[in-house]
């Protein structure tokens, strides 16, 4: 193993704002090759500030270039398309974001169209502010479907302004994100005796691979896992990823 890129560890990094930034926190979010391109990119956060990163030549030393980096650059997971790049957010910020990026422009696209949980389960909304506690867990892209799938992992169990529970659930869109829908919400996480926010809240982990099957674990983080269980996309003429296989 090689160290190939090292992000600051300072926390003493005056940025043009004179804000004193805190790298102390960072770490890695998540690291991909990008199928279209063979770019490696990677998102750092937490901390005050976060990085998002490329490297155009196998992630070699010294090759490695920031993209952007500040309170909104808190990404995780990355869904790679020919043209976009869709980035989840970490969601302590303001806005619980799913932005689209442009490849070509090094920059978000259409002046930062960014989609929230309550945009997606109400296009007529305006993003709300700090509307969701969580964060984008992963996110897959079926080209012959144009079909991506992102999933929503929240901290804890709050009842949201709208009534409904911070459930685990997966949104979709075959337009580019111009049009989400919930695809689906997972079924209710066992509750704890720890406080039901914050990193005690009920989790529920899942991945998604080519063929279509979704493998996930639900519990806590405090006890044991308490069910495992896997479902898989059913192939619809739409292509809108609406309809599921019962849950085995």
């Amino acid at each position: 193993f090689e160290i190939v890129f090292r992000n600051p560890s300072y926390n003493d990094v005056k940025g043009d704002s004179g804000i004193i930034y805190d790298y102390s926190n960072n770490h890695i979010h998540f690291i991909d090759i990008d199928p279209y391109t063979g770019f490696v990119y990677a998102t750092i956060g937490d901390g005050t500030v976060g990085r998002f990163v490329r490297s155009k030549h196998h992630g070699d030393p010294g090759t490695w270039e920031t993209l952007e980096t500040g309170t909104d650059a808190h990404y995780t997971s990355i869904t790679f398309t020919p043209d976009f790049l869709f980035l989840g957010q970490d969601t302590n910020k303001q806005y619980k974001k799913m932005i689209c990026w442009d490849k070509t422009k090094n920059y978000v696209s259409y002046n930062e169209p960014f989609w929230t949980t309550n945009m997606m389960d109400d296009p007529t909304q305006p993003p709300a502010s700090y509307y969701d506690k969580g964060n984008w867990f992963w996110s897959y892209f079926f080209p012959k479907r144009n079909l991506l799938i992102a999933q929503y992992l929240p901290y804890g169990m709050e009842t949201l302004a709208n009534g409904q529970k911070q459930t685990p659930r997966l949104y979709a869109t075959n337009d580019m994100g111009i049009n989400w829908h919930r695809a689906i919400t997972f079924p209710p996480v066992p509750h704890t005796e720890q406080p039901q926010s914050g990193f005690w809240g009920p989790k529920l982990a899942s991945n998604i691979g080519p063929n279509g099957w979704i493998y996930a674990m639900r519990g806590t983080v405090s006890q044991e896992i308490h069910r495992g269980f896997r479902f898989r996309l059913k192939a619809d003429s739409s292509g809108l990823g609406k309809h599921w296989e019962s849950m085995k």
